[in-house]
């Protein structure tokens, strides 16, 4: 496949080549030559997907002479998104490389750290901090991790240098068992923000982040989990008026100053009694 700045051409294996104007792709004609570069081959050839346009074009359309069929409404609800998080590409582009290619459970957290350019959720590699990581590893991937919650198995202790140095493993399993993390405000909060600010910033990033949950969940059921307490105090009377389908009956601390095992319990028990399993064999 070739792209040009206004075409897009397609080598098929019958040896013929097909062509269509980039016109006819909105997401396509609106995006970087460094997005574009980023495809691959989904269904065994049957389509192309731009996991950083979260675009998919098969090739039996293209073939067809079918432009997207995107609607207008879809269009501008994206081309905002698109506006509103353009300032903190490195975040956006970092979590693109695990969305994976169905949701099954969204994770939403308060903000990116405020010293983002050197440790975040989804960077690779991170050699201190992460916590939310970590933690999130226990939880979900405690085998794999050689974590145990007893104290008696010294053969069990956690090593988190090397669950670091696996971390892009560890979120290529994430992004397999179909979980996303995201978060409700889209810039770091700056150090030193206190409570009050921290609320007024995640209210009025809800229209935001609604805009984004549609973008993502594409009108299916997901179930979402709200990670911090003022993540939950916030949105989840407003997200579950909207239609969101918020697992958590109470507010799930994120895992700092100590809060660390209380955040695993919580946790563990959610995805327990929801009955949500991992590649690690269990909830």
């Amino acid at each position: 496949m070739t792209l040009t700045k206004d075409s897009l051409v397609l080598d098929l294996m019958d040896g013929r080549t097909v062509s269509a104007p980039l016109t006819w792709y909105p997401r396509l004609l609106r995006s970087t030559p460094e997005e574009r570069a980023n495809w691959r081959l989904i269904g065994s050839g049957e389509g192309i997907h731009w996991p950083d346009l979260d675009e998919d074009l098969s090739v039996e359309s293209l073939i067809s002479g079918r432009p997207s069929g995107e609607s207008q409404e879809s269009l501008k609800r994206w081309l905002e998104l698109r506006s509103r998080m353009g300032h903190f590409p490195a975040f956006e582009a970092a979590r693109n490389n695990y969305l994976p290619d169905q949701i099954e459970l969204l994770f939403i957290a308060e903000a990116p750290p405020a010293d983002g350019d050197k440790r975040f959720f989804y960077f690779v590699p991170v050699d201190r901090g992460d916590t939310l990581f970590l933690e999130m590893v226990k939880v979900l991937y405690p085998k794999q991790a050689g974590f145990s919650e007893s104290v008696e198995n010294p053969k069990l202790k956690f090593n988190a240098r090397w669950v670091r140095d696996q971390k892009a493993q560890f979120l290529a399993n994430f992004k397999r068992d179909g979980f996303y993390l995201i978060d409700a405000v889209d810039e770091p909060m700056p150090k030193g923000t206190t409570r009050k600010v921290k609320e007024e910033k995640i209210r009025s990033s809800l229209p935001s982040l609604k805009d984004k949950l549609k973008v993502l969940c594409d009108d299916r059921d997901v179930p979402v989990i709200l990670l911090g307490a003022l993540v939950y105090k916030v949105c989840a009377a407003e997200l579950q008026r909207s239609g969101v389908r918020v697992l958590n009956e109470e507010k799930i601390d994120i895992p700092a100053q100590g809060g660390q095992k209380k955040f695993r319990c919580k946790l563990g028990k959610l995805l327990s009694s929801n009955k949500v399993r991992t590649s690690d064999g269990g909830s």
